[in-house]
């Protein structure tokens, strides 16, 4: 095996291992479980830096969650346990207006006019959006669940993520499948 995959299958161990001990999930929960998505959601933001006037020395993550309480109620959960980068996590349940105040928004499918407004309104703004919408990314959101073979996925939009004033870690963005802008599922 070569260095470049050794490292990726370190990385990967490493990612699922933090995901495994952080979701606590039982063997008999599939994929899309929201204790899942919680854990990917904090594992994102271990691996992202925000700039330091959009999240200043000591302040909470607040973490955002629009459409989906099983969501919010496993981050919460996850959270009394948890830190991320020597910070504590709040949780907000958010409408598409006030979504200005997250650090990380996570905005369940299914609701197409929500989604459009939440990208529209977040634009260059330092929000790590994640969504399981469809062509969420590619519509200008910086990471996409993705159901594929019973596992869940994610792919991510390093442009998004720059607009954002966003770093992602490259470890982080080894292990997803990248999507540029494109045509804008949101535009119909």
């Amino acid at each position: 095996m070569n260095r470049s995959r050794r490292c990726r299958a370190v990385w990967a161990l490493a990612i699922a291992g933090a995901l495994a001990a952080g979701g606590s999930l039982s063997a008999g929960q599939d994929a899309t479980a929201p204790e899942l998505k919680a854990a990917f959601l904090l594992n994102f933001a271990r691996f992202t830096i925000w700039p330091d006037n959009a999240l200043p020395a000591g302040a909470p993550l607040m973490f955002c969650v629009s459409g989906d309480e099983r969501v919010a109620d496993a981050i919460e959960e996850l959270a009394r346990r948890q830190q991320v980068q020597d910070r504590a996590i709040l949780v907000h349940r958010v409408k598409a207006d006030v979504a200005a105040v997250c650090h990380l928004l996570y905005s369940s499918a299914g609701q197409l006019g929500r989604d459009r407004l939440l990208l529209r309104t977040l634009t260059a703004t330092p929000v790590l959006t994640v969504s399981d919408s469809p062509e969420f990314a590619k519509a200008g959101g910086i990471v996409n669940f993705y159901v594929d073979n019973g596992k869940m996925r994610f792919a991510m939009n390093p442009k998004a993520a720059e607009r954002a004033q966003l770093k992602i870690s490259s470890k982080l963005l080894n292990l997803a499948r990248i999507v540029k802008d494109g045509s804008n599922a949101f535009d119909s």
